[in-house]
């Protein structure tokens, strides 16, 4: 009794499953439906191909390779819009501004990708034509390797038509001395600008213009924390920033120690008499560095203001002892005109009195006349 229930169970079981499904020699095959819209449709569950599980409610498409009258399409795994090589046409599912998206083996081992956002309805109708698609076409793969991003035709490893942006580090590697960063044209061809490392050790980074020879290597980094503008070498390491050419600095603050130790009251002076003789003999002052020196090793700013501000100051010392001497000759000066003027006054005094002694001595000898 109990295998006469058991079987009528596994009986009815088996019509109420096969009720949901329909295999017809011909037509569209259907699993969870007896009235399939394709040639293979599901409905209630998924559908699972190894690790891909694809749902019904997700509107996912797969097609197999198949080229279209255009030659274009291969493959294509879908969601919410499929190819019809009937139309060549795309067509979009019949829901709410969907989006969709698509990965699409392409003619020469191409392949794209294709997206489209929610609610961004810009396209009319339920299909469209083929060429109205690659406005949605993001990343494009070539046969050749050739990785491209908002562009159809990557002509390199990777070609980005657009802003590129990241959150971490850019490395640039190679194992060979020359990677650089271009700056094109509009066209792509002419090299504008270009920066990048233009030696085997790594050891100089360079900007330039135009191409990378070394002639146009307008400005070099050094390993060392040099910086060369406008030349490729230095012949003294020890400047830190090497410029061959004029500069326009609005304002340059260079630290130094001052010279106002010449004010300190056991400075010594040189005599002028000695200074004479030794700017007579080497045609420079002392402390300074001839024009020789200058001409090859150039101007230390700092120390050369500090030297300077030095012979400013000596200067003013030596106009300071100058006046004294001018002040103190000025008072011998009027001290002896004051002396002098006393000696003309005792002198007119002594003129008056040898006239009036005269005058009377001829008195005495009109008298004696008489």
């Amino acid at each position: 009794m109990r295998k006469i229930i058991l079987a009528t169970c596994l009986f009815l079981l088996s019509l109420a499953v096969h009720s949901q499904n329909t295999f017809p020699s011909t037509g569209n095959v259907g699993i969870g439906t007896t009235t399939p819209g394709d040639l293979l449709s599901v409905s209630g569950g998924n559908i699972a191909f190894g690790a891909l599980n694809c749902l019904r409610s997700t509107q996912l498409y797969v097609q197999s390779p198949d080229v279209s009258a255009n030659n274009y399409v291969r493959a294509l795994f879908s969601q919410n819009i499929y190819w019809n090589n009937t139309t060549s046409q795309w067509y979009i599912a019949n829901v709410s501004n969907p989006d969709f998206s698509a990965l699409r083996m392409e003619s020469s081992g191409q392949m794209s990708f294709y997206t489209h956002p929610y609610n961004t309805n810009d396209y009319s109708g339920s299909n469209m034509a083929d060429s109205s698609m690659l406005k949605y076409r993001r990343l494009t793969i070539t046969g050749a390797g050739n990785v491209g991003i908002g562009t159809a035709s990557p002509g390199v490893l990777f070609d980005v038509a657009g802003t590129v942006r990241t959150a971490s580090s850019f490395v640039i590697h190679s194992n060979l001395f020359g990677q650089q960063i271009q700056l094109r044209d509009s066209t792509g061809t002419s090299t504008g600008w270009w920066m990048g490392i233009n030696d085997a050790s790594g050891d100089y980074f360079s900007i330039g213009d135009g191409s990378s020879s070394n002639s146009n290597r307008l400005v070099i980094l050094k390993s060392t924390g040099n910086v060369l503008i406008g030349k490729t070498s230095q012949t003294n390491s020890a400047y830190i920033l090497d410029v061959n050419g004029m500069a326009r600095i609005n304002k340059v603050v260079v630290n130094t120690t001052g010279a106002d130790f010449v004010f300190e009251p056991g400075y010594k002076l040189t005599p002028l008499d000695k200074l004479a003789g030794f700017i007579r003999q080497n045609h420079y002052l002392p402390g300074i560095e001839p024009a020789k020196l200058m001409q090859r090793d150039g101007l230390d700013i700092g120390e050369g203001q500090t030297k300077l501000l030095q012979k400013v100051e000596e200067l003013t010392l030596y106009v300071i002892e100058q006046d004294k001497k001018q002040q103190q000759q000025a008072r011998q000066f009027e001290q002896q005109n004051k002396t002098i003027e006393a000696q003309g006054n005792l002198l007119q005094q002594q003129q008056k009195l040898l006239q009036q002694l005269q005058e009377q001595l001829a008195q005495l000898k009109e008298n004696g006349k008489k």
